[in-house]
């Protein structure tokens, strides 16, 4: 990675630093510590409860230069490897007796955690069914993902709502692996008795 040339902006401000975690092997870019920091707000719940009209939008562009030097052939595809971590010093419910701060990872489906996870504890807690050795990473025992990664218009289910109830295709797509109902988040598929609706 060239620093030099590397940028990342926020609503098109141009950030002090890019945001690559200097003290990984892996090249990992953090966008935010902590996205409730990033604009001011009056709902606990994003785009998640009709009780909460707020129009929120944040967007953010990353530029990464690479050195002229490098092998770029290791690099994987589009999107990368977008994930979220915890943020530090939150409590995170029950089942985490520890303060995961960043070693608190949820990738998508299949993705790896970087070496700043903390295997030891989270690989497979709660019901995560992440299994190294097999190349299975943040799903459940029923197939389904800890994260969504959806770039087409779709209706959010309400927050704590079953997403399998509000996308009944969403089960099918998750049990095989994507390779059915890929278009389970159509809105001519959901039962939006479940859904929020600006």
């Amino acid at each position: 990675i060239d620093t030099n040339l590397t940028r990342q902006y926020h609503n098109d401000v141009l950030q002090p630093n890019s945001g690559l975690e200097m003290d990984s092997n892996e090249a990992i870019f953090i966008i935010s510590e902590d996205l409730s920091r990033a604009f001011p707000r009056l709902c606990t719940y994003f785009r998640t409860d009709n009780q909460c009209m707020e129009d929120i939008g944040f967007n953010f562009s990353l530029i990464i230069a690479i050195e002229r030097s490098s092998d770029v052939s290791q690099l994987i595809a589009m999107p990368y490897d977008p994930f979220i971590f915890a943020t530090p010093g939150i409590y995170h419910g029950e089942g985490i007796t520890f303060q995961p701060g960043r070693k608190w990872e949820v990738h998508l489906a299949d993705y790896p955690a970087t070496e700043k996870f903390d295997t030891a504890n989270l690989y497979g807690a709660g019901a995560d069914t992440s299994d190294p050795a097999q190349q299975r990473f943040f799903k459940n025992a029923n197939n389904l993902p800890w994260a969504l990664l959806i770039t087409d218009e779709w209706q959010w289910p309400y927050e704590r709502s079953d997403l399998v109830r509000t996308y009944p295709q969403f089960s099918d797509y998750s049990q095989s692996a994507g390779q059915q109902k890929q278009s389970w988040f159509n809105n001519a598929f959901n039962n939006c008795a479940y859904c929020y609706n600006p």
